[in-house]
Parts: C-alpha cells; structure tokens; sequence
C-alpha cells in the first residue's frame, strides 16, 4: 500500500489489526510490540506473530528488528517491566529548549509538551498563563512574546515538570482503581491511580487550563 494517499494509515491499520488479531502483541501501522512475561512465553508469542505474518504473505526487516529487550522505545515512550516514562532524549531535547521569540514558537513548544502531559503532575497550572497568549492564533502567527516575570518562570517550570516526569504504571487486573480531581481558577487536573499494597501508582495525570 502507497503511504501518502488520503485513508492509507487507516485502511493499513484495519489491516494489520485484522492480521494480528487474538495474538499477544500491540500493532501501530508498521510497528509491532510483543510484550509478553517471561524469555520462554516471549518466544512463543514471537513465533505465533511470525507464523500469522507468514499466513498473510507478509514480511518483516529483521534489520529494523530488536529483540529480547527489557526496555524498548516505541512510539514516542520508553517501555519498560517497572512501566511507562517519556523518551529520555526528547526530554533533554525539550529542557534545553530556547525562549521561543514568537507566538507560533510558544506554540509549538507547548504542543510539544503537550505529547507527554499525561506524565506531568501540574502541568496544566504551570503552563495557565500561556493560554491567553495561544488561543486562536494562526499557525504561522509571528507577533513578540512580551515575556513577564510569570512567563519566564513558567516556561522554567514546564521544563522541569518534564525532568520530574512521573513513570506510569501498567493497569494490574482487579486492582482498586480512583480518580483523584483538583481545581483552581486558572487550571484543573485529575491523576488516575491503582492502589497497590503501599500507597498508590499512577496510571495518567489528565490537566486542562
């Protein structure tokens, strides 16, 4: 199938959803995931996946391949048995990140964090004060960010939100779950967690300004 064309990520992923299907593996168009307990059982999985690919005529690069890892990169996220952080790298990539000069910069740095804000315990808070600055911009909007006090210590404090990341763990079955909320004037949030013998794990911090 040509990539490119207007409905061939979804048609591709129907399609490899269908091919996958009652296996223990997690498809993303091109990219597989077999995440399974223990080296024994992972070589089982492997080879019910390779086997279905095989019935449906389909090949793999086994140079794009990894394989028996602990700790893999998958989408965006690093992936591993304590649970789920952001990408070390994109993280340094962010902290190191210069004051954006306009708006549509603000912009996008905020989008960009905004990928990884289900990790981050306050972001919607600390990042309150950006949002009269954003709404309804153009994409291109090139209009000085006249930078206060506030903005400076934000945009400080949305870096270092990301350096304090929380890792998220997996859901663990029958495990009591609550959803805790909080709320200001500015910024509300909610953190869903399981509780676990010794306190509580989160599973996602979900913030809206």
């Amino acid at each position: 199938m040509t990539f490119g064309l207007r409905n061939a990520a979804q048609s591709f992923q129907r399609f490899i959803d269908q091919v996958l299907r009652g296996l223990y593996c997690f498809a993303y168009l091109d990219d597989i995931l077999v995440a399974s307990e223990d080296l024994a059982k992972h070589k089982v999985d492997l080879e019910n996946v390779f086997n279905r690919l095989k019935d449906y005529h389909l090949k793999i690069n086994l140079e794009e391949c990894i394989f028996g890892q602990e700790t893999i990169q998958f989408l965006g996220f690093q992936v591993s048995p304590g649970g789920v952080f952001p990408l070390p790298d994109r993280v340094k990539a962010l902290t190191e990140y210069l004051s954006p000069k306009s708006v549509a910069e603000l912009s996008r740095f905020l989008e960009m964090i905004k990928f990884y804000h289900r990790f981050l315990k306050s972001a919607a808070s600390t990042q309150a004060c950006f949002y009269d600055l954003v709404i309804g911009i153009i994409k291109k909007d090139k209009t000085p960010i006249l930078w206060t006090y506030e903005t400076k210590e934000a945009f400080r404090a949305s870096k270092e939100l990301l350096k304090d990341a929380a890792m998220l763990a997996y859901p663990k079955h029958n495990t009591p779950l609550s959803l805790v909320t909080d709320a200001s004037e500015t910024a509300i949030v909610a953190v869903l967690q399981q509780h676990v013998e010794g306190g509580t794990e989160p599973l996602g911090f979900f913030p809206e300004y």
